[in-house]
């Protein structure tokens, strides 16, 4: 009976040692001997610890997405065991934060602990990667890949100054360009305009690199002093072979509109010729009406016309019948007062013919029709201009001369001139030849 005693309290004292053990965790019944004995875990004694178990995890993670990893032990510990989890790159963080601790304890081993995984947001273009480790002092180091995979696109940042929708002609807008995001490689960006006749600008292109992608580059734009009448929307296109941004704004026109057509209608106004009577402060326009039976008309406003409502027509066409005097061009004779009116008289074989009125002509029957063709031929006082050369009292005409192969001809008459005798025609094509003119 002493023997058997004695045989088994080498057990009894191996229980009270582990009983003491800070680590211990009884599975069974402590109040017995067998439940004591069953409860201990003797495998970690032996090398058989539990492993870290790690599920849902993914190798690549999209800019600005979380994944939640789940952790957990392989069986229930003997003690307390922790477990240190690190990222080595800001691009990945866990939990918000660049590292945690995890805390296994006998009774939540095998319970599933969370790590939310983010992948950050960043400026730049670049997928990257980064490591991250398990570490413990019990377990050997575990090591995760991570990528964190940019799925942001390039943009290129444009802002105007000033930050207007319309502009003047003669303006001026500085634009400020660069990159959202840093590029791999050195991206070109060129200015391309919708109208390069009303926009001024460098054609050279702007060059980004990564170091210097988010430092602003100028573009200098001036808008030219043409005259028009219309608003026009505009345009520049900032451009590179892989993306664009446009952006638009519109012209003030130079030229107000106003309709001075004094109830003449539709087709009343071709091939208009303008001048002023500075004498009566007015805007005179001679015209071929069509909507007049293809005459010659003359429209007068005020210089200070508004809406057009004071506007005038009246028929100059001095008795020359329909479809006579084409292609008109006006002068103001101030010297004598009065308007001169050339044209290309269809009535009259096509030969040079001018039209004279006072500047005060109130219904044309003042207006002397006059041909100053000077003995040229068929076809010779084509589409004409006139000026007046006060130094010498002359009016000077311009013409396409037809029967003389198309070469440029010049009438010169005295500006008092009553019949035409003493208007002189003179070849001006300087030798170019035929169709010269």
């Amino acid at each position: 009976m002493c023997r058997k005693l004695i045989s088994l309290f080498p057990i009894l004292i191996l229980g009270l040692i582990l009983q003491c053990y800070p680590n211990y965790y009884n599975r069974g019944d402590p109040e017995t001997m067998y439940g004591l004995l069953y409860g201990y875990d003797f495998s970690e004694l032996f090398g058989n610890i539990p492993y870290i178990e790690i599920s849902n995890q993914q190798n690549s993670i999209k800019e600005g997405e979380t994944v939640d990893f789940k952790v957990k032990l392989s069986k229930a510990s003997i003690g307390t065991k922790q477990v240190i989890v690190k990222s080595d790159n800001p691009a990945i963080s866990i939990n918000g934060n660049p590292s945690v601790t995890l805390t296994f304890t006998p009774q939540n081993s095998r319970e599933e602990q969370i790590l939310s995984v983010k992948a950050e947001v960043d400026e730049n273009l670049v997928s990257e990667e980064t490591n991250i480790s398990f570490d413990s002092n019990w377990h050997s180091r575990i090591q995760l890949i991570v990528t964190n995979k940019d799925k942001d696109s390039q943009s290129i940042l444009v802002s105007a100054y000033p930050e207007n929708p319309s502009f003047e002609r003669g303006s001026s807008i500085s634009y400020k360009v660069k990159l959202a995001k840093q590029p791999n490689q050195n991206i070109s960006i060129q200015p391309v305009s919708n109208n390069i006749d009303l926009l001024q600008y460098s054609a050279e292109p702007l060059i980004f690199t990564p170091e210097n992608y988010n430092i602003e580059q100028n573009i200098d734009i001036s808008i030219l002093e043409k005259m028009d009448y219309l608003s026009k929307d505009l345009s520049i296109e900032f451009k590179s072979n892989i993306l664009s941004v446009i952006k638009t704004f519109s012209v003030i026109p130079n030229l107000e509109y106003i309709d001075i057509s004094a109830g003449q209608g539709v087709k009343s106004g071709y091939t208009p010729s303008i001048a002023i009577d500075k004498i009566h402060s007015k805007v005179l326009v001679s015209v071929f009406n069509w909507a007049n039976d293809y005459k010659l008309g003359l429209f007068r406003c005020n210089l200070t016309t508004v809406d057009g409502s004071d506007c005038q027509h009246i028929d100059i066409s001095a008795g020359q019948g329909s479809n006579s005097l084409r292609y008109p061009a006006m002068a103001i004779d101030e010297k004598n007062q009065k308007l001169l009116v050339v044209a290309t008289n269809k009535s009259n074989l096509s030969k040079l013919s001018m039209v004279r009125c006072n500047l005060t002509t109130v219904d044309g029957s003042d207006c002397q029709y006059i041909d100053i063709s000077a003995g040229q031929p068929e076809s010779s006082g084509m589409t004409p201009v006139i000026d007046i050369d006060k130094a010498n009292g002359k009016f000077l005409v311009a013409t396409q001369n037809i029967t003389n192969g198309y070469k440029l001809s010049l009438y010169r008459c005295n500006l008092n001139t009553v019949d035409g005798s003493d208007c002189q025609h003179i070849d001006i094509s300087a030798g170019q030849g035929n169709n010269s003119g």
